[in-house]
């Protein structure tokens, strides 16, 4: 009940006006986080072009994350989309989820810009051992060696002033010529014995 891309495809809407995609009943996969799209870029650092533009998604099953990008794959594009979720629901995760996958890698990058998102969030994770992988490597600033989140709108309803964007364990980011309408970006510290911080951001 949930969509697996394996290939480096472009998935292509008519527009946000014209495309919507809806998810009404079910919860998907919720051990590993995904209810209607899991884009699985493969365990191997390598380029993983694959582009989604043209949609609007309003979800309104309750869901934990509704688009999941995987793997150790880089190059990827998610732009020209409006993200929206209606809190009647009852659930406001991540609408995307970057959570690299592979044990012998921290790499998943690609760019998220020129979207809408509406009461819902990016999240970028991962598990300790990639938070280690990438803590142990250099910080590579002003290189290609993250995941640019920029040219967005990110909304959100006063007075809860939610986070739009969240990262821990090792996430390396590049946030930049964003809205953000009532809500904040998060990166969290090493909290707790599971957790690291983000690398850069």
């Amino acid at each position: 009940n949930y969509l697996t891309i394996t290939k480096a495809i472009k998935l292509v809407g008519a527009g946000t006006s014209q495309t919507t995609v809806t998810r009404i009943t079910g919860t998907g996969n919720t051990t590993y986080g995904f209810g209607l799209i899991k884009i699985d870029t493969g365990t191997t650092e390598s380029t993983f072009s694959f582009e989604m533009t043209g949609f609007r998604i309003t979800p309104t099953a309750k869901n934990k994350n509704f688009i999941r990008i995987s793997g150790a794959g880089s190059g990827w594009r998610i732009h020209g989309n409006y993200f929206y979720k209606d809190l009647s629901t009852g659930d406001n995760d991540a609408v995307i989820n970057i959570y690299p996958s592979s044990n012998t890698s921290h790499k998943l990058f690609g760019l998220i810009d020129n979207n809408v998102f509406e009461n819902i969030k990016i999240y970028v994770t991962g598990t300790l051992p990639q938070a280690n992988l990438s803590w142990k490597a250099a910080a590579q600033w002003g290189t290609d060696q993250a995941t640019f989140i920029e040219n967005n709108i990110f909304i959100r309803p006063r007075p809860y002033f939610d986070n739009s964007i969240d990262a821990y364990n090792g996430a390396r980011l590049v946030i930049r010529y964003n809205d953000f309408r009532n809500t904040r970006i998060e990166a969290h510290s090493a909290c707790q014995s599971y957790v690291r911080g983000p690398r850069s951001y």
